[in-house]
């Protein structure tokens, strides 16, 4: 009887609780929910904030490209929101607070790019948190029709903003595995509207198909730990471009399957090239991205007894945990679907690569590293007859 009355005083009292002890304090976590019911009639023009909400009016135009960074990408859907002047989230007040609508606030909106990949926004600019412990910036999530799922891409935010700091990049490539990009410039325009431009590559990582995967020509190689099992630095995490990115040229293989017979005969290529041109001019790394997600002893052992099996000394043999790591293949927009990307650069940046690449296995292996030679010659120059 006494623990019939207290349930019921108990449930008494939760009738006359406010609202959100009864709901959820965290936000929604399905990314893709966020597309389930859109507006009608989506163009690639969207307005956040109309003319009636204070603040300075920006204008943000570009071009969305297929994850090969070349080919535009029509039909992508991309949702945006944002703080106001003021840098916090408005709200009508009557808002689900289980939904992305309180949590996000009413400065928020849909678009879909146009057949030549292009979106067009227009709001105002936001303001930093109160906190000012993050640069002014609006979110950004994107659905591609050629893509499994949605996902969130670098946030927009702007040159000049004191809080806009190589330590606000870091963080950003080390927690969420986005890369860096600058940031977008803001120019005054004829009608006082601060314009600004920035193009968008899809992710690798979310392609329903193999045929792209890896940094575009022309992005910065981003900083990353990997666990070093052969070379130079062996026993050590130690990152591959903050030592070596800024000084010499050199090949990043990331392997993304266990065809050990075709890896080594990229490896032993590998080999010699950095053998016959001196490591001070050339570096190249093995990177074994751990498909079946094996403990590292395990892999250390592995890849232990493949540089020795095939005598290798200059090669870097680098491990990480898995395809998907957001601070190691993740960042590097590394597609799970592959079976290799190698990418070529030099001083940091990515000047060319090659994804699912044979070595001497199939048919039109040997223009295969034959064309790998003559790109590393374009970086590295080509070696003395």
């Amino acid at each position: 009887m006494k623990t019939t009355v207290l349930f019921l005083a108990m449930l008494a009292m939760t009738a006359f609780l406010p609202p959100s002890a009864n709901q959820s304090d965290e936000p929604p976590t399905c990314t893709d929910c966020l597309f389930d019911k859109l507006p009608a009639g989506l163009s690639h023009r969207l307005t956040i904030a109309p003319d009636t909400v204070r603040g300075q009016r920006i204008r943000l135009t570009g071009t969305v490209f297929l994850s090969d960074g070349v080919t535009p990408a029509a039909g992508v859907l991309l949702y945006a929101y944002h703080t106001n002047a003021a840098g916090r989230y408005p709200k009508h007040g009557s808002e689900d607070k289980r939904s992305y609508a309180w949590w996000h606030g009413y400065l928020r909106g849909w678009l879909r790019t146009d057949a030549k990949g292009r979106y067009e926004i227009s709001t105002i600019k936001p303001g930093m948190y109160p906190t000012r412990d993050a640069p002014a910036h609006i979110h950004a999530i994107v659905k591609a029709p050629m893509q499994h799922s949605a996902y969130w891409i670098s946030d927009f935010v702007f040159q000049g903003d004191p809080q806009l700091t190589d330590s606000y990049w870091y963080k950003l490539e080390q927690r969420e595995g986005l890369v860096r990009y600058g940031g977008v410039a803001l120019q005054k325009g004829r009608d006082g509207v601060a314009e600004g431009h920035r193009d968008l590559v899809l992710h690798a990582a979310y392609d329903r198909d193999s045929r792209s995967s890896g940094l575009v020509v022309g992005e910065e190689c981003p900083a990353f730990d990997p666990v070093h099992v052969w070379g130079p630095d062996k026993g050590t995490k130690t990152c591959p471009m903050c030592k070596y990115g800024h000084r010499t040229a050199g090949v990043m293989a990331w392997l993304s399957d266990d065809d050990w017979d075709n890896a080594a005969q990229l490896a032993v290529f590998l080999e010699k090239q950095m053998q016959r041109r001196g490591a001070d001019r050339f570096k190249a790394f093995l990177i074994y991205t751990n498909p079946k997600k094996r403990p590292l002893p395990e892999v250390q052992q592995q890849l232990t007894a493949f540089a020795k099996q095939h005598g290798l000394r200059e090669l870097s043999v680098l491990y990480v945990p898995s395809l998907t790591d957001k601070q190691t293949s993740y960042l590097y927009r590394i597609n799970p679907n592959t079976r290799n990307t190698l990418l070529i650069y030099n001083k940091r940046r990515v000047v060319d690569k090659f994804v699912n690449l044979s070595a001497l296995t199939q048919k039109g292996s040997y223009e295969n590293l034959n064309n790998l030679l003559a790109s590393i010659n374009q970086v590295a120059g080509p070696l003395a007859r």
